[in-house]
């Protein structure tokens, strides 16, 4: 079985890129455009894994990362790329 893998970015170009990057180890089972949907896909599939955009509306990649998601287990590595 393969790892559940949560997608949170508002540009689709990037979660289409990282779905198709991801999707022959990983299971992509939500993609998301905010964090709010992030934190209820988070609670509807309960992933291994979540990547998060750091700016995102109506919340953003890093107070949904620090949102408890009431499991007791969390790891949380941040990445920003700037080009």
């Amino acid at each position: 079985m393969k790892p559940k893998v949560v997608l949170a970015d508002d540009h689709t170009i990037v979660t289409e890129g990282l779905k198709a990057l991801l999707e022959p180890e990983f299971e992509i089972v939500a993609t998301v455009a905010n964090g709010r949907a992030a934190i209820k896909a988070v609670r509807d599939f309960n992933p291994a894994v979540i990547v998060l955009d750091i700016s995102m509306p109506q919340l953003n990649g890093i107070d949904t990362a620090l949102f408890e998601p009431g499991n007791g287990r969390a790891l949380y590595a941040g990445v920003q790329v700037r080009w």
